[in-house]
Protein backbone atom coordinates (compact mmCIF):
# COMPACT_ATOMS: atom_id res chain seq x y z
CA UNK A 1 0.00 0.00 0.00
CA UNK A 2 1.65 3.39 -1.05
CA UNK A 3 2.16 6.23 1.22
CA UNK A 4 -0.98 8.62 1.84
CA UNK A 5 -0.03 12.41 2.06
CA UNK A 6 -1.44 14.21 4.70
CA UNK A 7 -2.65 17.84 3.18
CA UNK A 8 -2.07 19.62 6.31
CA UNK A 9 1.30 19.17 5.75
CA UNK A 10 1.65 21.10 2.18
CA UNK A 11 -0.76 23.94 4.15
CA UNK A 12 1.61 24.17 6.53
CA UNK A 13 4.59 24.77 4.41
CA UNK A 14 2.73 27.52 2.41
CA UNK A 15 2.54 29.33 5.96
CA UNK A 16 5.93 31.04 5.54
CA UNK A 17 5.67 32.01 1.90
CA UNK A 18 2.31 33.65 3.23
CA UNK A 19 3.86 35.82 5.93
CA UNK A 20 6.72 36.64 3.37
CA UNK A 21 3.43 37.94 1.06
CA UNK A 22 2.03 39.98 3.39
CA UNK A 23 5.15 41.33 4.94
CA UNK A 24 6.59 42.53 1.20
CA UNK A 25 2.59 43.88 0.38
CA UNK A 26 3.18 45.81 3.63
CA UNK A 27 6.53 47.16 2.92
CA UNK A 28 5.82 48.55 0.05
CA UNK A 29 5.80 52.20 -0.01
CA UNK A 30 6.39 55.17 -1.66
CA UNK A 31 10.10 57.01 -1.24
CA UNK A 32 9.93 60.15 0.50
CA UNK A 33 11.46 63.22 -0.85
CA UNK A 34 15.29 63.60 -1.69
CA UNK A 35 17.44 65.73 0.45
CA UNK A 36 18.44 68.55 -1.41
CA UNK A 37 21.06 71.46 -1.08
CA UNK A 38 21.83 74.58 -2.70
CA UNK A 39 25.74 74.12 -2.57
CA UNK A 40 26.88 73.07 -5.56
CA UNK A 41 28.91 69.32 -5.54
CA UNK A 42 31.92 70.79 -5.98
CA UNK A 43 31.44 74.01 -3.45
CA UNK A 44 34.17 71.49 -0.67
CA UNK A 45 37.48 72.11 -2.20
CA UNK A 46 39.50 68.82 -1.49
CA UNK A 47 42.55 69.96 -3.12
CA UNK A 48 42.38 73.01 -1.17
CA UNK A 49 41.54 71.41 2.05
CA UNK A 50 44.92 69.26 1.08
CA UNK A 51 47.12 71.83 -0.29
CA UNK A 52 47.71 69.85 -3.56
CA UNK A 53 49.38 73.50 -4.96
CA UNK A 54 53.33 74.43 -4.13
CA UNK A 55 53.03 76.32 -2.17
CA UNK A 56 49.94 74.64 -0.08
CA UNK A 57 47.53 77.06 0.93
CA UNK A 58 47.23 78.86 4.18
CA UNK A 59 45.53 76.40 6.59
CA UNK A 60 45.71 73.49 4.10
CA UNK A 61 46.64 69.95 5.46
CA UNK A 62 49.88 70.18 4.29
CA UNK A 63 50.23 73.90 5.71
CA UNK A 64 49.26 73.15 8.71
CA UNK A 65 51.77 69.80 9.61
CA UNK A 66 54.30 72.08 8.10
CA UNK A 67 53.45 75.06 10.43
CA UNK A 68 52.33 72.79 13.66
CA UNK A 69 54.56 69.56 13.82
CA UNK A 70 54.50 69.32 17.22
CA UNK A 71 51.08 69.15 18.79
CA UNK A 72 50.75 67.20 22.29
CA UNK A 73 48.42 67.92 23.86
CA UNK A 74 48.99 71.52 26.12
CA UNK A 75 52.22 72.28 24.52
CA UNK A 76 52.87 75.70 22.54
CA UNK A 77 51.98 73.87 19.39
CA UNK A 78 48.57 73.06 20.37
CA UNK A 79 47.86 76.40 21.58
CA UNK A 80 49.10 78.17 18.50
CA UNK A 81 47.20 76.03 16.23
CA UNK A 82 44.08 77.15 18.35
CA UNK A 83 44.77 80.70 18.14
CA UNK A 84 45.09 80.36 13.76
CA UNK A 85 42.01 77.87 14.09
CA UNK A 86 39.95 81.06 16.17
CA UNK A 87 41.27 83.52 14.12
CA UNK A 88 40.35 81.58 10.92
CA UNK A 89 36.61 81.08 12.48
CA UNK A 90 36.69 85.24 13.06
CA UNK A 91 38.19 85.53 9.47
CA UNK A 92 36.02 84.21 7.56
CA UNK A 93 33.01 85.36 9.00
CA UNK A 94 31.80 81.46 10.32
CA UNK A 95 31.62 82.96 14.20
CA UNK A 96 28.96 85.76 12.94
CA UNK A 97 27.75 87.80 15.49
CA UNK A 98 28.10 85.28 18.79
CA UNK A 99 31.57 85.18 17.93
CA UNK A 100 33.89 82.21 19.14
CA UNK A 101 34.27 80.71 22.34
CA UNK A 102 37.52 79.77 23.69
CA UNK A 103 37.00 77.07 26.82
CA UNK A 104 39.97 76.54 28.99
CA UNK A 105 40.30 73.58 31.25
CA UNK A 106 42.06 71.25 32.92
CA UNK A 107 41.64 67.70 31.02
CA UNK A 108 43.63 64.30 31.28
CA UNK A 109 46.82 63.81 28.95
CA UNK A 110 49.31 61.04 28.27
CA UNK A 111 51.64 63.33 30.10
CA UNK A 112 49.18 64.01 33.35
CA UNK A 113 46.68 66.72 34.07
CA UNK A 114 47.28 69.81 31.60
CA UNK A 115 45.71 72.96 30.63
CA UNK A 116 43.78 72.29 27.43
CA UNK A 117 41.80 74.61 25.22
CA UNK A 118 38.67 74.23 22.97
CA UNK A 119 37.61 76.60 20.52
CA UNK A 120 34.39 76.70 19.35
CA UNK A 121 32.33 78.34 16.50
CA UNK A 122 28.08 78.36 16.13
CA UNK A 123 26.65 79.44 13.09
CA UNK A 124 22.84 80.12 13.81
CA UNK A 125 20.48 78.57 10.86
CA UNK A 126 17.08 78.57 10.73
CA UNK A 127 16.06 75.47 12.75
CA UNK A 128 16.98 74.88 16.43
CA UNK A 129 18.28 71.75 15.43
CA UNK A 130 22.03 71.76 15.54
CA UNK A 131 24.96 69.43 13.23
CA UNK A 132 28.13 69.43 15.56
CA UNK A 133 31.53 68.75 13.60
CA UNK A 134 34.36 68.03 15.94
CA UNK A 135 38.43 67.72 15.31
CA UNK A 136 40.81 67.15 17.59
CA UNK A 137 44.24 69.36 17.41
CA UNK A 138 46.84 67.21 19.63
CA UNK A 139 48.79 64.72 18.70
CA UNK A 140 51.55 62.44 20.66
CA UNK A 141 54.12 62.73 17.81
CA UNK A 142 54.80 64.97 15.30
CA UNK A 143 54.37 65.60 12.55
CA UNK A 144 50.62 63.31 12.59
CA UNK A 145 48.90 64.40 9.54
CA UNK A 146 46.55 62.14 9.72
CA UNK A 147 45.42 63.54 13.20
CA UNK A 148 45.59 66.95 11.91
CA UNK A 149 43.04 66.12 8.47
CA UNK A 150 40.31 66.99 10.78
CA UNK A 151 40.90 70.10 11.40
CA UNK A 152 41.59 71.02 7.97
CA UNK A 153 38.37 69.81 6.69
CA UNK A 154 37.10 71.72 9.89
CA UNK A 155 39.05 75.06 8.59
CA UNK A 156 37.64 74.37 5.28
CA UNK A 157 34.06 73.94 6.58
CA UNK A 158 34.01 77.22 8.05
CA UNK A 159 35.31 79.37 4.92
CA UNK A 160 32.76 77.26 2.47
CA UNK A 161 29.42 77.61 5.29
CA UNK A 162 30.51 81.38 6.63
CA UNK A 163 28.24 83.35 3.42
CA UNK A 164 25.63 80.38 3.35
CA UNK A 165 21.84 80.44 4.52
CA UNK A 166 21.78 77.27 6.92
CA UNK A 167 18.90 75.74 7.47
CA UNK A 168 20.14 73.99 11.31
CA UNK A 169 22.30 75.20 13.12
CA UNK A 170 26.32 74.43 13.11
CA UNK A 171 28.81 74.02 15.70
CA UNK A 172 32.34 73.36 14.61
CA UNK A 173 34.55 72.14 17.39
CA UNK A 174 38.26 72.12 17.66
CA UNK A 175 38.96 70.15 20.74
CA UNK A 176 42.29 69.41 23.01
CA UNK A 177 43.38 66.07 24.79
CA UNK A 178 42.01 63.42 21.93
CA UNK A 179 45.38 61.62 23.31
CA UNK A 180 44.52 61.39 26.48
CA UNK A 181 40.92 60.32 26.45
CA UNK A 182 39.07 63.25 24.05
CA UNK A 183 39.26 65.32 27.17
CA UNK A 184 37.89 68.19 25.13
CA UNK A 185 35.60 66.62 23.16
CA UNK A 186 34.02 65.01 26.57
CA UNK A 187 33.39 68.70 27.47
CA UNK A 188 30.09 70.18 27.77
Amino acid sequence: MGAVLDHRVYRAAFLPALVALFVLAFSLSDPGAPRTTRLAPDAFDAGRTFGSNDPPPRNSLRELVAAFPSRRAGSSGDAGLADRVARAFTVTGFAGPSGVRRDAFVGETPDGPTDLEDVVAVRQGLSSRSIVVLAHRDARRGPAAAELSGTAVLLELARLLADRDLRKTVVLASVSGGTGGFAGAARP
